[in-house]
């Protein structure tokens, strides 16, 4: 819920820090949130959650939710690069595809140990691992996994979780599994297999020199003016790597130079030698480029 419903210039900031009992908090999360209030008609004291991000609008209903406090925290401009990395960071490991791989170099490890003339008889049978309950988690996780990308692939709507027949089919074809809620696959698991790429990408990046920076504009049905930011490498993959929904904003030099810089910034400074821009002029792009000479 945002400022839509929320007198935003209202809201007090409450001294927000982990509780000493209960169950051990997120500190990530206390470092782009905080707790606040507002009193309404009836004087009532409402309990919120707003995002720390300087000039960011983006507020929750209490109890707080870590997953999507850390999906918004993940792309919110109004957060400092360096913490929306951490953000990132942390989502991509929480991911699916992530904890596969663990469940892999699990299942090697035990393979191994199999082959081994010290084999023990604990739970790192291999076999034990696919007929038991860590290995019907696992088969599970490899089942959402496939879920998700089928829902990103196909572009279907998240929505499909809802229907009955939906769950019917997985009652059919995997008794054991429990299908995702719609609100797991979007708030939870979609950002974080989103993270875990971009984690991946800058990774790649970092590797390289001579990158290609191209941005340019355009504008959804809704409408919407989104810009878009790619770099392409010498050997000419292209990697997607910011888009911001730019509507209610000015689209001079200095805006599109930010934009650029955070980029840098959030991905650890990348060395580029061109940046390409749409449609603009050199009186345009001098106070842009002057930041660079």
């Amino acid at each position: 819920m945002n400022d839509t419903f929320v007198p935003f210039d209202k809201l007090v900031d409450e001294i927000d820090k982990p509780k000493a009992s209960g169950r051990p908090a997120d500190k990530l999360v206390y470092k782009v949130s905080r707790q606040c209030y507002w009193v309404n008609v009836d004087f009532e004291k409402i309990v919120r959650f707003r995002c720390l991000g300087n000039g960011c609008r983006m507020t929750w209903a209490a109890p707080r939710n870590k997953t999507r406090v850390l999906k918004h925290a993940g792309q919110c401009e109004n957060i400092a690069p360096a913490l929306r990395r951490e953000v990132n960071h942390c989502l991509g490991n929480a991911s699916l595809s992530s904890k596969i791989e663990e469940d892999e170099v699990v299942i090697a490890q035990a393979q191994q140990s199999e082959s081994s003339p010290r084999a023990s008889t604990s739970l790192s049978s291999s076999k034990e691992i696919i007929f038991t309950k860590i290995g019907r988690e696992q088969q599970a996780r490899k089942i959402s996994l496939t879920v998700v990308n089928l829902i990103c692939g196909a572009g279907l709507a998240v929505s499909i979780a809802k229907y009955d027949e939906w769950k019917a089919f997985f009652q059919v074809v995997a008794p054991y599994y429990t299908p995702m809620s719609s609100s797991t696959i979007e708030d939870q698991h979609i950002p974080a297999e989103a993270a875990r790429i971009r984690n991946i990408q800058i990774d790649e990046l970092k590797k390289l020199y001579n990158l290609t920076v191209s941005f340019d504009g355009g504008s959804t049905r809704f409408p919407q003016s989104v810009e878009l930011i790619h770099i392409t490498t010498p050997e000419r993959e292209v990697y997607f790597v910011e888009g911001h929904e730019a509507s209610d904003k000015s689209h001079t030099a200095e805006f599109i130079r930010d934009i650029i810089l955070d980029v840098s910034s959030n991905s650890m400074s990348f060395k580029y030698l061109f940046i390409c821009f749409a449609g603009v002029g050199a009186d345009w792009s001098r106070p842009f480029l002057a930041h660079f000479i």
